[in-house]
């Protein structure tokens, strides 16, 4: 709260003319006097300014209010303009109320000239002190930093401040009554609060109310009024101004009442015809009240047990009406019971109801209808009558609308009655509904009624006779529905049918014609009635896009003036075409395989016109067919058992393919079957291990073994071997073996190997495919005889060490071995030596080809032969030929990649099997025991005697010898 200022001035001396002795030279200057001396100490009005000016011109007198640090916001200014003849003199300048500045406390004293200064000074004072200058335009709430100012100067400006004037309120009446039907935040009275000074000032209820509150100066409700009884609530609304003055305490009385609801549209009558049979609005209530009403009905005289009438809102919401209710029972009006009915109808908007509003309603007497035209006659030609013609009926009515007038007609004969009726305003019209020229009755009675709401008159009757009655074609040789069948591709102009007819006018012509027009393939002469081909069709091309491949037709016989129908559907029917395959020669690479291997695809495909499914056979010139199979539904490619060129099967098949549809005709092409050799053999030594028995002191060139390796692959590049040893244990290439399998001495060995010595090394055989075939070289050094005198000492005799008689019984073993070994390698070896220099190397791979196709042969022959203990049991059970399959290609579809992986198993056994042989030392010193398991590993068909069925496994035919 600040402290409100009596009449007193604020400057440095009053009158301040005694400060005139200076005067700066600046323009458009704000100044500001801060010092304590010079400041506002209290809150008011500044109703006079005192100044002295030095020159003429505009001069505003400000109020500066101080901010952080030096910044300064115009709180207010006057203006006055100082005339010539008061240059050099002390004015007092009277602002006016409206025009005052307010002021509070530690506000400043200031001024601004656009043009040069005009307030003098007097310097040399130590009070007051930092007089602050801005040059530039100011406004009004703006704020501004003064960074420039002038110590201990005395201005000649001050101001004379007074107290703020009271507030007042210029419109509140004493009491006011308000309805409860108000809603909250309605305005109930808007305050007018005044202040003589223009000053900032509130306005507040120094009560707070339950029902009302005050808002922007409007006193609005508060919260609901809605009362039954009325009640009184009072207000003290107040004004204080910025220095804290406040208006005298007023007492505002608001009294609250509820509205009771004013029918205001009853009492008033109504009339309303007794035929009336619809719902019908008769009144519509206006009422008042504030609120939202609710009407109803109050009574009914006279009484009736049934509703006849009925008060409820109307299409509008809120809105309420009183209605005829119409009972279609019974007659819900009648004149002659009930002439005047007094309805009674009450409002309510929840707490009290308004008073009883009457609607009178006069009961109208209907009067019936009346024909003024019927019944009458009317004829009618056949010909020249067309639909729609119309024959007008004219009805009167004294008290109904003769648009509001309802009819009705029946016909005799009542079977397809060709008339209607529409309403007009003077009655009705009855119409034709269709041509004439197709009506054969020769009379009818029109039956018609008319009724008014209330009172049906009829029904009188409208005979119409029908005149020159025409006679209708007739079809003489048609059925009901006719259908015909004609073939695809049948001839252009083909006659299908003829239609006939009679007429009993003989001067009519009759023509044909039928429907749909738009037909390809079909057309009707209208002359003779012959139905005849237009076009070629082909059944499937129409049945496959979707286009229709049957017709039906309306047949139509005119003779100008009536008609006769009938209908004909014509199908074209289809006829088996030929299948065809999509090329006359196919050709299909492959590589030799298992039996039932499903074959790279040749993609045999054919094509039916009709779409059927077709059936695929080969034929390979019969004597290669077993070879090959092929599934029907597909024409996919199998082998019919395995497949092995190596044993003599054909590396090129011709066959054909014939396709069949299921009526039995053919398409046929060539196939080309072209079976590569695979690389299934691993070359294999003629021995699993070569004993060589030399000195350290062998010559460099020396021969010391042809070995040799055979291929049953009978393709060169899968047969040409090539050999190899390998000598990485011993660290240097001592020995070379060519392409011819012949070992020699490649380097002086005399520092590198000791008698007594043996050096193991492995021989390979590599095929053109890379399988690698392997076995065993032994180099002998053998202990020598002769004893070394080179030394002085006594020699090591071995035999006078105790524990070396164990090493004896070993060295006269090796050397019992050693001696077989020798006799046998010369046996085995030195005397065909002569027979193998003579051959070339194209007769030793003939022969080795030859010789591993024979032990395939005969190793095949045995493991099928009813010799064979472990198998001859199970095929003489079911019966099968020494020379057949014991596995048919039959459900290959499921079996077919169960032998896929058969071939990768074969190259990963061989090596092991040949790793085996070299354990069997029994089969050294036999010659047969070369290559006995050229199929070792190899898939075969064992037959299983309790399913009667074959199945693949891999049979390790070591385990059946």
């Amino acid at each position: 709260m600040y402290l409100v200022c009596g009449d007193s001035t604020t400057g440095v001396a009053d009158p301040p003319s005694t400060y005139n002795g200076n005067l700066d030279s600046n323009s458009n200057t704000a100044y500001i006097m801060t010092d304590d001396a010079v400041k506002f100490s209290c809150c008011g009005m500044i109703k006079t300014w005192k100044f002295y000016a030095s020159r003429l011109g505009t001069i505003r007198l400000q109020v500066w209010r101080p901010g952080f640090n030096t910044n300064f916001t115009l709180v207010g200014e006057n203006t006055f303009v100082v005339p010539v003849e008061a240059t050099n003199q002390e004015i007092h300048y009277e602002v006016a109320e409206e025009h005052r500045i307010q002021i509070k406390d530690n506000d400043y004293i200031g001024w601004h000239t656009t043009a040069n200064d005009m307030i003098p000074y007097a310097s040399g004072y130590s009070s007051p002190d930092n007089t602050y200058y801005r040059s530039s335009s100011v406004s009004v709430d703006w704020t501004y930093a003064f960074t420039s100012n002038y110590d201990n100067r005395v201005y000649a400006i001050v101001a004379v401040v007074t107290a703020n004037k009271k507030p007042y309120f210029d419109n509140i009446p004493s009491q006011i009554h308000v309805f409860d039907h108000l809603g909250i935040n309605d305005v109930v009275w808007t305050l007018d609060p005044q202040d003589t000074e223009n000053d900032d000032f509130s306005v507040y209820l120094s009560l707070t109310n339950t029902y009302f509150k005050l808002s922007s100066n409007q006193i609005k409700v508060k919260s609901s009024l809605s009362t039954t009884n009325s009640f009184p609530t009072s207000l003290s609304p107040r004004i204080t101004d910025s220095c804290g003055n406040s208006s005298d305490t007023i007492t505002f009385r608001i009294i609250v009442e509820n509205q009771k609801p004013i029918i205001t549209s009853l009492p008033t009558s109504v009339e309303i015809h007794e035929n009336n049979q619809a719902e019908t609005l008769l009144h519509t209530i206006d009422a008042e009240d504030g609120e939202a009403l609710v009407c109803e009905l109050h009574s009914v005289l006279p009484f009736s047990n049934d509703t006849v009438f009925e008060v409820k809102e109307t299409l509008t919401p809120g809105e309420y009406g009183i209605y005829y209710v119409y009972i279609p029972r019974n007659r819900s009006l009648d004149y002659d019971k009930v002439v005047r009915y007094d309805v009674s109808v009450t409002c309510t908007d929840g707490r009290q109801p308004s008073d009883e509003g009457h609607l009178m309603v006069y009961v109208i007497k209907n009067i019936p209808p009346e024909f003024t035209d019927l019944p009458r006659e009317e004829i009618l030609p056949q010909q020249s009558t067309s639909s729609g013609f119309t024959i007008p009926i004219v009805v009167t009515d004294a008290d109904t609308a003769t648009t509001s007038l309802s009819y009705g007609i029946t016909c005799e004969p009542s079977a397809s009655c060709p008339f209607s009726r529409t309403t007009t305003s003077t009655g009705a019209d009855i119409k034709t509904t269709v041509d004439f020229s197709t009506i054969q009755v020769p009379a009818f009675d029109i039956h018609v009624t008319v009724n008014d709401g209330d009172t049906t008159v009829g029904a009188n009757v409208l005979s119409v006779y029908v005149e020159n009655i025409n006679d209708i074609p007739v079809f003489a040789n048609a059925e009901s529905d006719l259908k015909i069948g004609v073939e695809e591709n049948t001839a252009v102009d083909t006659l299908l049918y003829t239609y006939f007819t009679t007429d009993l006018d003989s001067v009519d012509v009759v023509t044909y014609s039928w429907t749909p027009t738009t037909n390809s393939y079909f057309d009707i002469d209208s002359a003779s009635g012959e139905i005849s081909t237009i076009a070629e069709f082909d059944y499937d091309n129409l049945f496959y896009v979707g286009s229709a491949t049957s017709f039906r037709f309306v047949v139509r016989a005119t003779d100008t003036k009536d008609t006769a129908t009938t209908t004909i559907t014509i199908s074209i029917v289809n006829v088996n075409d030929v299948p065809t395959l999509s090329d006359t020669h196919y050709v299909l690479n492959d590589t030799e395989n298992v039996g039932e291997t499903l074959l790279s695809s040749p993609n045999i495909d054919a094509s039916d016109p009709e779409n059927e499914t077709l059936r695929y056979t080969l034929d390979c010139n019969g004597y290669n067919t077993t070879y090959f199979e092929m599934e029907e539904s597909t024409g996919d490619v199998y082998f019919g058992g395995d497949f092995d060129t190596d044993i003599g099967h054909p590396p090129v098949t011709e066959c054909n393919v014939t396709v069949t549809d299921p009526g039995g005709l053919t398409d046929t092409a060539f196939l080309t079957i072209n079976i590569a050799d695979t690389n299934d053999f691993t070359p294999i030594f003629e021995r699993d291990y070569y004993n060589v028995f030399l000195f350290p002191t062998e010559d460099i060139g020396t021969i010391l073994i042809n070995v040799s390796a055979s291929d049953g692959d009978i393709t060169e590049t899968w047969n040409t071997i090539t050999y190899g040893m390998d000598q990485s244990s011993l660290g240097n290439s001592y020995f070379n073996i060519d392409e011819n399998g012949t070992i020699s001495v490649a380097m002086d060995i005399s520092a590198a190997f000791n008698y007594g010595q043996t050096v193991i090394l492995t021989l390979s055989a590599t095929d053109g495919g890379g399988r690698v075939g392997y076995s065993t070289f032994s180099l002998i050094f053998p202990e020598t005889t002769t004893t070394s005198t080179t030394t002085t000492e006594r020699p090591f005799k071995t035999e006078t060490y105790p524990d070396n008689g164990y090493w004896y019984l070993l060295a006269g073993i090796v050397m019992m071995m050693n001696t077989v070994l020798i006799i046998n390698l010369c046996i085995r070896y030195c005397r065909p030596c002569a027979e193998i220099d003579k051959r070339t190397e194209a007769q030793k791979r003939d022969e080795r080809i030859k010789a591993a196709q024979e032990r395939k042969a005969k190793v095949r022959s045995d493991f099928f032969s009813t010799d064979d203990p472990w198998s001859v049991n199970k095929y003489q059970r079911s019966n099968v030929s020494e020379k057949q399959d014991p596995a048919p290609a039959i459900n290959r579809k499921n079996k077919r990649s169960d032998d896929k992986s058969v071939n990768s198993s074969d190259q990963g056994s061989q090596g092991t099997t040949n790793a085996n042989r070299s354990s069997m030392d029994s089969f050294d010193s036999l010659s047969s025991s070369k290559n006995l398991f050229p199929y070792n590993q190899q898939p075969h068909h064992i037959f299983n005697h309790d399913t009667s069925k074959t199945s693949k496994r891999n049979v390790d035919q070591t385990s059946l010898w």
